[in-house]
This record gives structure tokens, C-alpha cells and sequence, in this order.
């Protein structure tokens, strides 16, 4: 038998148990996805844990999507549990064993009836004003943000481990081409590669940082959850786009009011976007 045949038998095993095992009438909570990770297991194994599962009563507001991310979940897994939390909102309720009348069935919903993308991503604005940051003050996120072992360029790559929006925290100091933050008693360190942000270090400050946290339950529970996991998704707003990813660099994206906007993902990959009427229609690998 090889590896791959004993890891699938595993994870087969593994699930099966879980599935015999669970209460009646026990759905699967944050708290259960939390005890797997400590425990170890596999965001595979998790991901096929919640397929199985009867029932989920999963919490993802944004404070619960924060606490998921600190506790290590795995993006994988907190996306698996919006899709099922998004599932079970659009089931319809059952039907009663008799009906009172006998009405005939409804028809069925036509293609015009099919939900708005402003249903899901409403075209609200919840980012405050561009504001000048002070040294020593405290602020919140006004965007995700990624940094390498405490190093943030604002050439603005997605790799490392992810700041989501509306995190607290202090300036340490701000001057020449970089900004000193601490969050959870870490330091962050933002350095401006001005060459590529086109952006003084106070500009870069400013967008990133705001005195307020960002009213994110306006957008709703969907919305919400997919901007502060830090997943773009076609039909977004410029803003939702830009508190999910932050702003493209410069020097490429000379003005975000354009419909084509260009992220480095690293060093040497790009990611292009397009809009259109304001809302997000392309983008490689989102759907």
C-alpha cells in the first residue's frame, strides 16, 4: 500500500468516526473547529469533518473570524465554513407534513430572479476619510495587510501572515520611509518602497490606519466575512476590494478610480483586476 493509499484511508477513518461519534442534535461550533486544529489535525481532515456534520451553528462575525485567524484555522477552513454558513441561510425552511390547503406547487425561480450581486456585496460605503496619523497614537486597520516576520513593504505582496482589518494598534514611531506599529505585542515594521508606492511614508499611514474600527456589519454577515478573511470575490466594490487586499501599488495602478488595477502577489507574479461600473469582473483564479 502507499503513502497516499494509507493517507486516504486515514482521513476516511478519521471522518467516519467523527460522524458516528457526534450527538444527536449536536451541531459543529467554532469552539470544535478550534479543538481539531489544537489537536492537530489536518485542514483536510477538517474541511471533510464539517461536510459530515448534520448540523453547524458556526459564528462568523467578524470579531469570530478574527478570533478563528488567531487561533491558527486555516484559510481554507474558515472558507469552507462561509460557504456552509452561506448554504444553510439559503436552504428553504421545510415543508409541513400537510398542507392546510391545497395550493399548487410554486414555479420555479427564472433566470431574472436570480439574487442581485448587491445583494451580497451592497454598494455601501463604510471607509472613513484618509485622516494624518500621529506618533504614539492608537488606530485601527482600515485595511488586510501581510507582513514577513515583521516586515511589511508597501510594494503590498500577499505572503507571510495576514493583519486583518479593524486590528488595534499603536504607532510606535513614523518617519523618513518607514512606519513602526505594535498590535497583540508584536512589532510591525512598514517600509515604503516609494520608488513602486509613489506615496510619502505619511500618505501610506494614512491610508492604512484610521481612528475609528470600520462599521464592516453594514455590508452584512457575507461581506463582511469574506473581506476580513482577506478573499477578493467578483462583484465587489472598489472599497470592498480595496479593505480586502489593500491598495496596488503605484506605480503600475496610478489611480484607483481606474477599472484595471495591478497587485504583486511577489516579487515575480502579478495579479490584474478589472472592473467594470465600479464592481469587480475579473481577476485570475476568483469566482
Amino acid at each position: 500500500m502507499t503513502q497516499a493509499d494509507m493517507k486516504n484511508k486515514l482521513i476516511a477513518l478519521l471522518t467516519a468516526l467523527i460522524t458516528c461519534c457526534a450527538l444527536p442534535g449536536e451541531s459543529l461550533r467554532n469552539e470544535d473547529i478550534m479543538k481539531m486544529v489544537a489537536a492537530g489535525l489536518s485542514p483536510d481532515v477538517i474541511v471533510m469533518t464539517i461536510d459530515a456534520a448534520g448540523e453547524t451553528d458556526f459564528d462568523l462575525s467578524v470579531d469570530s473570524l478574527i478570533e478563528l485567524k488567531a487561533n491558527q484555522v486555516n484559510e481554507d477552513v474558515i472558507r469552507k465554513m462561509l460557504e456552509t454558513k452561506e448554504k444553510e441561510s439559503a436552504a428553504p425552511a421545510p415543508a409541513p407534513a400537510t398542507a392546510p390547503f391545497p395550493f399548487p406547487p410554486a414555479p420555479a425561480p427564472t433566470a431574472t430572479e436570480t439574487p442581485a450581486a448587491d445583494e451580497f456585496f451592497p454598494d455601501i460605503s463604510v471607509l472613513p476619510e484618509e485622516v494624518p496619523v500621529e506618533e504614539g497614537g492608537i488606530y485601527y486597520t482600515r485595511c488586510n495587510f501581510y507582513h514577513e516576520k515583521g516586515r511589511h513593504l508597501t510594494t503590498n505582496y500577499s505572503r507571510g501572515a495576514m493583519v486583518p482589518i479593524n486590528t488595534e494598534v499603536k504607532v510606535l514611531s513614523k518617519g523618513g520611509k518607514n512606519l513602526l506599529l505594535e498590535t497583540g505585542g508584536q512589532v510591525v515594521k512598514i517600509e515604503n518602497v516609494e520608488d513602486f508606492s509613489h506615496r510619502s511614508i505619511d500618505q501610506i499611514a494614512s491610508r492604512m490606519l484610521s481612528p475609528t474600527p470600520i462599521p464592516l456589519d453594514r455590508l452584512g454577515q457575507t461581506t463582511a466575512g469574506f473581506i476580513t478573511s482577506g478573499q477578493l470575490r467578483l462583484g465587489m466594490t472598489k472599497e470592498q476590494v480595496l479593505m480586502t487586499r489593500g491598495y496596488p501599488p503605484g506605480h503600475e495602478t496610478h489611480d484607483v478610480t481606474s477599472d484595471r488595477w495591478i497587485y504583486w502577489t511577489s516579487r515575480f507574479v502579478k495579479q490584474t483586476l478589472l472592473f467594470q461600473n465600479g464592481r469587480l469582473i475579473r481577476g485570475r483564479g476568483l469566482y
